[in-house]
């Protein structure tokens, strides 16, 4: 059975725990940069590989949401399958953790963004979200979503 159609979050809100629980959600996003050695790409900051290794769990379920999100991609860590996507918002920098088993092999283009369709899934006090489609869509335009975004939000408010 499909999900239901997933309501728009920004991904300072899904960061902050803002998503109620059961719900689908969008979200959309930022990047940085990767190291690429051996076919393989690995973190470029010991503190990403520190985050990757203490949230990085199998794809269990627990709570599920269906999430699209739109992120540039700042590692990948192809022996774990898990991408971490970044997006800044005024000062404050959020990630997202994305579990890649289903969608690979894909081929990670560096300071790229990425849209992501998967369900949000809570993981020891974080989020993981398990990707069922995994795209570059570079060159799209964030502002212009975020405000259809929040035009959307007033409309289905009345």
């Amino acid at each position: 059975m499909l999900p239901k159609p997933g309501i728009y979050y920004f991904p300072w809100e899904v960061s902050a725990g803002q998503v109620p629980d059961g719900g689908t959600l969008r979200t959309f996003g930022s990047r940085v940069k990767l190291n690429d050695r051996r076919d393989r790409i690995y973190p470029t900051a010991q503190t990403n590989l520190e985050t990757i290794m203490r949230t990085a769990r199998s794809c269990t379920r627990k709570d599920t949401r269906c999430c699209d999100l739109s992120r540039r991609l700042c590692l990948y860590d192809v022996t774990q399958s898990r991408v971490t996507l970044r997006a800044q918002h005024g000062s404050d920098e959020h990630q997202i953790l994305v579990c890649t088993k289903l969608v690979e092999p894909f081929q990670a283009h560096v300071d790229s963004l990425y849209l992501v369709l998967g369900e949000l899934e809570h993981q020891d006090g974080g989020s993981v979200v398990k990707a069922r489609v995994l795209t570059c869509v570079e060159g799209m335009n964030l502002p212009l979503l975020e405000q259809a975004v929040r035009e959307q939000r007033r409309y289905q408010q009345e």
